[in-house]
């Protein structure tokens, strides 16, 4: 996996940020969802890890929704907490992210 954005795990060795797990397909056509991504990316650096998979790497983990538009799923405790399919806008990424990072993990647990 390409992990343009490696986690500085706590000392207990557990990350406890949620995962962001960004399937993009090859090609230069989503270059600039790649640069949405990282401004995302750095704007919830505090709860939000991120990994890019290719969509070979996406189906072998069962996160591949499309073959043609990126997939972004996001994960908190083995749990799926947010997921978008597309070249999505800038603010649509940005929600998508803050409602996972900012969703009560207490909540979760209770549903």
């Amino acid at each position: 996996m390409n992990d343009p954005y490696p986690a500085d795990p706590e000392p207990s060795g557990s990350d406890p940020r949620i995962q962001l797990i960004a399937v993009i397909p090859a090609g230069d056509e989503f270059q600039r969802f790649e640069a949405r991504l990282a401004v995302v990316a750095a704007r919830y650096a505090d709860s939000v890890h991120v990994t890019l998979v290719s969509p070979g790497e996406g189906n072998q983990l069962m996160w591949t929704r499309s073959s043609v538009l990126p997939t972004v799923v996001l994960i908190r405790n083995g749990r799926l907490v947010g997921e978008a399919i597309g070249d999505l806008p800038l603010r649509e990424l940005d929600e998508v992210v803050r409602a996972a990072a900012t969703w009560p993990a207490e909540q979760e647990v209770a549903a």
